[in-house]
């Protein structure tokens, strides 16, 4: 993040198509709580560049859909105990 300037919750969702599985719970919080330590440490000039190379999402001409309400959940308060449930589920 520091290096690309790219936010947290861009580069989970890049790692988790790269390599399924990636970032879970206690990570993906620790990553969120980094994001301004490292735009101070540099990150910003980098995530200037990205916005001016690729400018901003416009959403009016994006698609969307409704979100359902675990959806809204998440992106309001993060995943908290995706971890722990994607384990429970495995066991």
């Amino acid at each position: 993040m520091k290096h690309t300037g790219f936010p947290p919750a861009d580069f989970i969702g890049w790692i988790r198509i790269a390599r399924p599985g990636s970032i879970l719970g206690p990570q993906q919080q620790y990553l969120c709580n980094m994001d301004e330590k490292m735009m101070k440490a540099g990150g910003a000039a980098k995530r200037a560049e990205l916005v001016k190379a690729f400018g901003e999402l416009n959403i009016s001409t994006t698609k969307t859909r409704a979100l359902t309400e675990t959806e809204k959940k998440v992106a309001a308060k993060g995943d908290l105990g995706q971890g722990e449930r994607l384990n429970a589920r495995k066991i």
